[in-house]
């Protein structure tokens, strides 16, 4: 295992966070996270507190 010095705590996913193609149960999350993610620059906030 490799030790890192960071951890993502990421406290919500954003919308812009999923690309691809995927199986239709899948893409219903996809579509629903689209949907209701956080906008990116929300997520930036949340991170920014971190520093």
């Amino acid at each position: 295992m490799v030790p890192t010095g960071w951890a993502g705590p990421w406290p919500a996913p954003v919308s812009t966070g999923v690309a691809g193609e995927y199986d239709a149960a899948t893409a219903a999350h996809v579509a629903a996270l689209k949907r209701y993610g956080a906008p990116v620059d929300e997520g930036i906030k949340a991170l920014s507190v971190l520093e």
